[in-house]
């Protein structure tokens, strides 16, 4: 008894009333109901919120404005019907992003989410992926660490953008490349190589295009300068 009036005492909250674990998954301002430490045994800010936009506005019963985006619960974007949901691993690019940079994909049945940083969170995202029936497509930047996070972190089957090398060759790609980056990079580039036999021939075609010219692209730079972008499964 002495231990549960200390709890009281610290939190405002009775033990023997108050469960752990449904305090966890209820939000600052519901536990704040019947505690003074709500930081603590809450669910993060932004833990079940994705931000998202469409090319052309509209999200189910919402609109944002043509720079814009919406921030919403799992939950609801899940209600929503789409047949494309495209994560974009940079947030500058997703709020950029507009129908004729992806013009493979249809402008009123697709979704655009940003991957989430120390702000926007990731998991998120991760529980959106999967529980989505839609077609997933990742976005990233062009090089090793784009590849890998396409590939490794947003689940199977997911559908990549990278350049369409029918269009574009690599001594292209390389005057646009950020050689520090790729340098950085060296130890993903390996760490992906040893595990080429393993991916589809399309996306280690794409390695040894990056290892052969030293490419590491920025999702902006292929934007600003209109790369031939391609959809390749994986």
């Amino acid at each position: 008894m002495e231990l549960v009036n200390w709890v009281v005492r610290q939190t405002g909250a009775d033990p023997r009333h108050v469960s752990y674990e449904q305090a966890i998954s209820r939000s600052r301002t519901q536990v704040a109901e019947f505690t003074n430490e709500e930081k603590g045994i809450s669910s993060e800010p932004r833990s079940d919120h994705v931000e998202l936009r469409s090319f052309n506005g509209f999200i189910g019963k919402y609109t944002h404005s043509d720079s814009g985006y919406l921030g919403l619960k799992v939950s609801e974007i899940i209600s929503i019907p789409f047949t494309y949901l495209v994560t974009i691993e940079n947030f500058d690019t997703f709020v950029d992003m507009r129908a004729e940079h992806l013009p493979m994909l249809p402008m009123d049945k697709t979704l655009l989410v940003f991957r989430g940083d120390n702000k926007a969170h990731p998991r998120a995202v991760k529980k959106l992926l999967e529980q989505t029936t839609a077609n997933r497509v990742h976005y990233g930047d062009y090089d090793s660490a784009g590849l890998r996070i396409g590939l490794k972190s947003m689940g199977k089957n997911t559908t990549l953008v990278l350049p369409d090398l029918k269009q574009i060759g690599g001594e292209k790609l390389s005057k646009l490349s950020k050689l520090s980056a790729f340098a950085k990079q060296e130890n993903i580039l390996q760490q992906l190589e040893r595990q080429a036999d393993d991916l589809p021939v399309n996306i280690s075609s794409h390695l040894q295009l990056i290892r052969k010219h030293s490419i590491a692209v920025t999702q902006q730079s292929l934007m600003a300068h209109q790369v031939p972008l391609t959809l390749l499964s994986t």
